[in-house]
């Protein structure tokens, strides 16, 4: 799967720093969409306007910070 056109795509560390800004909430559901598979996870979010997709390599990642945020930030309702 391959972010579309209209999606900036950014890398792991950006879309963290956008989180811990503060600038991502939950309320205002800027992550519309992520889809994991065995080797990548895509989050797609919205922010000011426009369309980002993360892809994350769960090689890479540290499985307990990924826990830690998804616990933070993919809270469910």
């Amino acid at each position: 799967m391959v972010a579309g056109k209209d999606f900036f795509q950014v890398g792991w560390n950006e879309f963290i720093t956008i989180l811990d800004r503060g600038l991502y909430q939950s309320n205002n559901r800027n992550l519309i969409h992520w889809k994991e598979t065995e080797k990548r996870l895509f989050l797609y979010y919205t922010f000011e306007g426009d369309r980002y997709c993360t892809v994350v390599d769960m090689n890479i990642v540290d499985k307990l910070k990924l826990q830690q945020f998804a616990e933070r930030y993919l809270t469910h309702t």
